[in-house]
This record gives C-alpha cells, structure tokens and sequence, in this order.
C-alpha cells in the first residue's frame, strides 16, 4: 500500500493548511478503494481534531447529520465510501461552512461521473496489483505468510492470473485454499473457468445493474464483440446500430468496466 497512499497523502497537501482538501478514489469493484483510504487515514489522522470513516453512504440523511453535528468549525478527517449519486455529495458537503480550513475529505466511488459532476479535481485511480503483489497478498491468506509452499507454486501463479489484480478475489480465493490439498485445489481452480466466483461478481455487478438499458446493450457488445477493437471501430460498429456510442463508451470507462488504453477498447479478463 506504501505508494499508493504515498501518492494520495501527497496530492492532498496542498489543501492541508488553508483550504479544504477533497480527493476522490475510483476504481472496480474489489479493486481496493476502501482499504486505500482507510490506509490514507491511518497514516494522517493524528494531524486533525477529529475523524470519521462513514461506511457504504446510502442513508444520506444519517451521514449529514453526523457531520454537521460532529465536523462543524473543527479541522476533521472525513472519508465517505461507496459513493454512488451527485444527491449524496451535494447533502454530506455540499456547504464547505461545515468544515474548518484544513479539513480534508475523501470519497470512493465506482463512478467517476459523480466526482466530476461535483467538481474535484483531484481524482486518484486505484491501481490494481502487480503479480508480484499478488502473489505477496495471496500467500499471506492461502499459507499464514509471505513465502509459500513451493509444491503449490504453480497453482498459485494459475490463481492469480485467475484474479487479474483483484484484491478482493486474492484474498476470498487465499482464504478458500487455505489448508486444503493440491488436488483440491486443483478442483477449484478448474471450477472457477465455468463458475465465477459470487462474492467478487456482486461487488462488479453494482456497476452493470446501475447503467440504463442502452448503456448495458453497449456494455454486453464490448464484452462479447468489441474486445481489443480500434476505438473508432467500436464506435462506428455501435453507431450503426443506433447507439449514442461516443457517450456510452465514455460512461462504462468512468465506471471502471471498460478500459479504453490508447486507441483500443478493453475490459478487465474478470469483468
């Protein structure tokens, strides 16, 4: 986590002393957004008078009036995760009067549109994990530490290829194979090329089930068609089948479905 949190707490600096600081972590599902800004704000709280970590922001309501109640004219540390709608920033901060100079606030989000629409501009994407990474993070919960057993060496790398960089998949799969045997997991490793695994596909599902109808007709041909294709042949594909594709394209990248590197469009193996 070391340089990735390095990396927020840095871009944050400028609004420590004289103004109020506000970033925004996006990223997929499973992605590690929320263990990001927990890490974020361990590493800084004890320069604030406060802090608070307000988990999966739905009751809008509630979150409002614990900051208005607790944050107002003092120098707070305020994360909100899993924000999903521009209603829920504009009620939880919408008036910087609540926070004293000095404050910072930190969101996650699935959505980019709703940092954007809000106005941040300091926007940090999480990066998924190396394998090196990967395989660190794998082995701590598949055998209690770093260095893994060698005889599961190669089942492990076929694991975290599986994964794609998922923390949350690294972590539920290490700790499914914890203490079974290798034709057991071997077994799994077979079972997940059919059967995804349920708790990562829920945390990717929220990005899909929120997209209107055209938007998930677009997303359905990227995955199945569109793979790997020149982005202005996507377009053009889409287009001629009466999609608004160019905002449509531009929608599923914000919500971290797809990926659009350089003039290609594609989607993570997992998605």
């Amino acid at each position: 986590m070391e340089t990735r949190v390095n990396y927020a707490v840095s871009s944050l600096r400028s609004g420590f002393d004289d103004d109020v600081g506000m970033i925004g972590i996006k990223g997929m599902g499973g992605g590690g957004k929320t263990t990001l800004a927990r890490a974020v704000l361990n590493q800084i709280y004890n320069q604030f008078q406060g802090k608070c970590f307000i988990e999966n922001v739905s009751s809008v309501h509630d979150g409002k009036n614990i900051i208005k109640r607790l944050m107002r004219s003092r120098k707070v540390l305020v994360v909100l995760d899993d924000v999903d709608h521009i209603d829920q920033l504009e009620a939880l901060v919408g008036e910087s009067n609540w926070f004293k100079p000095g404050s910072t606030v930190i969101f996650t989000t699935r959505d980019e549109q709703v940092l954007v629409a809000h106005g941040m501009k300091l926007i940090c994407n999480v990066k998924l994990l190396s394998d090196t990474e990967g395989i660190c993070l794998f082995n701590r919960y598949a055998f209690g530490r770093v260095i893994p057993i060698e005889r599961y060496t190669r089942l492990s790398k076929q694991v975290i290829h599986y994964a794609g960089g998922l923390p949350l998949t690294i972590r539920v799969l290490g700790s499914f194979l914890c203490g079974k045997n290798e034709l057991e997991w071997m077994d799994a490793i077979e079972r997940l090329k059919i059967i995804p695994l349920m708790e990562t596909m829920k945390k990717l599902e929220l990005s899909y089930i929120g997209l209107e109808e055209d938007y998930k007709e677009i997303f359905l041909d990227v995955a199945c068609l569109l793979q790997g294709e020149p982005k202005h042949l996507a377009l053009e594909a889409l287009e001629s089948y009466g999609f608004y594709a160019r905002n449509g394209l531009r929608v599923l990248e914000q919500r971290s479905l797809i990926t659009i590197d350089g003039k290609h469009v594609g989607m993570h193996d997992y998605i």
